[in-house]
C-alpha cells in the first residue's frame, strides 16, 4: 500500500516522474498495489473542531485494514516474519499516516513491513510548531498542522502558541500512541541525503523512540543522493525496491543513533 504526502490528496505515482516505471517492477515481480488518496485530505478537520492527528489517523488505518482483510487476505500467503506479504509504505506527511497507524490503531498486528520515507514529520509536532532550531516547520508545513485542529489559517501552529504544546505532544507522532515495540513487523526508514534537515531530525525523534521500546526488526537508511519526494531519486526508489523484496538485517535496536546505510 502506498500512501502520498501533505494531505494525501494525490495518488502516490504522481509525486516523481519515476514512480510508474517503478510500480510497474513491483507487478513485475508478483506485487499487488494499492494506492490511497483522499478528497478532503485525511489531516482536515471540520472547522472548530480540535480533532488532532491522533484521531484522524484512525482514516488510513481503517483503510489498511480493509485492504488487509479484503484484498490481502483471501491471497493466502504465508511471509516469512520481516518479509512482504502485506506492506505499506508512505513519503513525507504519508509517513505519519503509517506510524500513526502502528502506533495507536494496531496495524502491528497485520503489516509484515512498514517503510516510512521522508518522514514522519507528525513526530515532534510541539518542536515544529514552537520553531526549536532544526525542527521549526515552515509556513505550509505548519498550516498543514493546524488543519487537525479545525484551522485553515492562522492557527495555533503557525502562531507558534506555546499554550498548545500539551496539545501537540498528546497527538505527536511518538508520544502520542500506545505501542512501539513491534515484534512480528520489520520497520525501515528511509531518509534522503538532500532531504532538508527539518524533515530529517523529525525523523529521527520518531526513530530514536522505537530504539528505546526496543523495536527487534529496526533498519535506519540513509540514501545520499534522494531530496524530500523519494518518488522523485532514482537511487530512493531503488532503496525502496529493495526494502520491498528483501529481507536485510535488522539495526539492533538498542542502537543510539541512526546509522546511514550505503
Amino acid at each position: 500500500m502506498f500512501f502520498s504526502g501533505s494531505e494525501g490528496s494525490k495518488w502516490w505515482s504522481e509525486e516523481g516522474t519515476g514512480a510508474p516505471a517503478f510500480l510497474q517492477s513491483l507487478v513485475n515481480d508478483g506485487f499487488e498495489l494499492v494506492q490511497v488518496r483522499w478528497t478532503r485530505g485525511w489531516l482536515a478537520s471540520p472547522a472548530g473542531v480540535q480533532s488532532g492527528q491522533e484521531l484522524l489517523a484512525s482514516r488510513p488505518a481503517t483503510v489498511i485494514k480493509w485492504v488487509h482483510d479484503k484484498m490481502y487476505v483471501p491471497l493466502g500467503l504465508q511471509p516469512n516474519v520481516g518479509k512482504c506479504g502485506f506492506c505499506i509504505t508512505g513519503n513525507s506527511a504519508g509517513a505519519a499516516q503509517i506510524t500513526y497507524a502502528m502506533s495507536s490503531y494496531g496495524m502491528d498486528k497485520v503489516v509484515d513491513v512498514a517503510i516510512p520515507t521522508s518522514g514522519p514529520p507528525m513526530a515532534a509536532i510541539s518542536k515544529g510548531c514552537l520553531q526549536e532550531p532544526g525542527y521549526a516547520y515552515a509556513a505550509g508545513h505548519a498550516r498543514l498542522i493546524d488543519l487537525s485542529y479545525g484551522f485553515s489559517d492562522g492557527g495555533p501552529c503557525a502562531a507558534h502558541d506555546p499554550s498548545f504544546t500539551d496539545t501537540w505532544i498528546a497527538n505527536s507522532d511518538e508520544t502520542g500512541g500506545t505501542k512501539y515495540n513491534y515484534p512480528r513487523t520489520r520497520i525501515q526508514i528511509i531518509v534522503g541525503g538532500q532531504d532538508n534537515t527539518v524533515s530529517v531530525n523529525h525523523a529521527k525523534d520518531y526513530f530514536q523512540v522505537l530504539v528505546r521500546a526496543q523495536q527487534p526488526m529496526l533498519m535506519w537508511e540513509l540514501v545520499p543522493g534522494m531530496s524530500h519526494a523519494i518518488q522523485a531519486s532514482k537511487d530512493g526508489l531503488s532503496a525502496l525496491f529493495t526494502a520491498l523484496t528483501v529481507t536485510p538485517a535488522p539495526v539492533p535496536s538498542h542502537q543510539s543513533e541512526p546509522q546511514p546505510r550505503r
